[in-house]
């Protein structure tokens, strides 16, 4: 007679699934409550933009990503795309700025926190 083999897995090979499932909630829940998050800060005199390039190589395979920061005299935020709110002009957005001139930014976030550094801003007017 044939017999069917014991499928029974370690606990460990159990729990593997099911904490991958929890670190991919976290971390949807945290992007979601981090963009999730729009407000308006009015009359932010910009004092510099910064534009900071990462080079990574691995592989024989180089990318380049490029980090906008808007140095404001109320504090400093990040231009970044944003797939929550729909925002996809980063770039359009940090090069029209001008340094020592005065906006009104709707921005996303929360600001420092464990998870982020800055807020996103959306658009400025």
């Amino acid at each position: 007679m044939y017999s069917t083999p014991n499928l029974d897995r370690p606990p460990i090979f159990k729990a593997v699934p099911t904490l991958i499932g929890l670190v991919i909630l976290i971390a949807i829940v945290v992007m979601f409550l981090n963009q999730g998050d729009v407000s308006t800060v009015e009359n932010c005199k910009v004092i510099d933009l910064q534009q900071q390039m990462h080079i990574d190589s691995e592989n024989g395979n180089t990318s380049t990503t490029y980090r906008y920061l808007v140095i404001t005299d109320k504090e400093t935020f990040v231009c970044e795309n944003s797939l929550l709110n729909l925002k996809f002009n980063n770039s359009d957005i940090f090069w029209r700025l001008k340094k020592d001139s005065t906006y009104t930014f709707t921005v996303a976030g929360i600001g420092k926190s464990m998870v982020t550094e800055y807020r996103n801003i959306l658009e400025y007017k």
